[in-house]
């Protein structure tokens, strides 16, 4: 796998008014959103994001790391974290 590979699957788990793409640190994936994982006006969707939770975890086995908020507020803004595992 490579990070192109790593981010088409982040892009299409995550809703498409998501900005996705590699960040500064080598091997992680920055995701960017104004409207985050909501349910209704302003709380958030555990239920969903916990299903994207499941299938990064899933995808990424044990090169996942951790999913680190920027902005904590419905996922706004999160990196994904990846381990080089060869």
């Amino acid at each position: 796998m490579n990070i192109f590979e790593d981010i088409d699957f982040v892009k299409r788990i995550l809703p498409s008014h998501y900005t996705v793409k590699e960040s500064k640190s080598k091997g992680s994936i920055h995701c960017v959103s104004g409207e985050g994982i909501k349910q209704g006006v302003d709380s958030e969707d555990d239920e969903h994001w916990g299903y994207i939770m499941m299938a990064i975890r899933k995808k990424f086995g044990t090169r996942f790391s951790e999913v680190y908020h920027n902005t904590c507020y419905c996922h706004t803004d999160f990196t994904i974290f990846l381990k080089n595992i060869n």
